[in-house]
């Protein structure tokens, strides 16, 4: 495994993990929307005595989106990664060392899309197609993908 693979590797671990706290906030807020928003479970809340106990659990609720959005944002070292270190790699200042990186994802993003479209490079529709339209294809998708990279470092 190359140094690029390997560092492809981690950044799918970290992807996964804060894919976990995203869904973990949103499962929070999905909860608590309700309490906010429906105005016939709070009155039943209230006629059956049971407001303030919704409350602690609104509060509770909120507590944990804020927390999971700290940790999904807040910028941390290895032990608490976030997305800035995601992103890191694709900024402005940091794409000329991680260049060996973005080629291999461009790489990566390519062949997928390739496969996704019909036109991947094992599909029966690589024999129909010519050769310069796969490698139009290809180019198609390198720009979109280098088009991703330049939307994320303007965010």
């Amino acid at each position: 495994m190359t140094g690029d693979e390997r560092q492809i590797h981690v950044f799918q671990q970290l992807l996964e993990h804060l894919e976990v706290r995203y869904f973990a906030l949103i499962s929070s807020f999905e909860t608590l929307r309700p309490l906010w928003k429906n105005r016939e479970l709070e009155k039943q809340l209230i006629r059956q005595g049971k407001i303030w106990g919704a409350y602690v659990v609104g509060h509770t609720l909120l507590d944990a989106s804020i927390i999971y959005c700290y940790s999904l944002l807040k910028d941390g070292n290895a032990s608490n990664p976030t997305l800035k270190t995601l992103i890191r790699p694709f900024l402005p200042k940091n794409q000329a060392k991680n260049t060996g990186l973005l080629q291999r994802l461009a790489c990566l993003f390519i062949e997928s899309q390739m496969r996704e479209h019909g036109a991947g490079w094992l599909s029966p529709a690589k024999k129909k197609m010519s050769a310069l339209q796969r490698e139009k294809n290809a180019e198609r998708y390198r720009r979109e993908f280098l088009q991703m990279i330049d939307t994320l470092a303007e965010d």
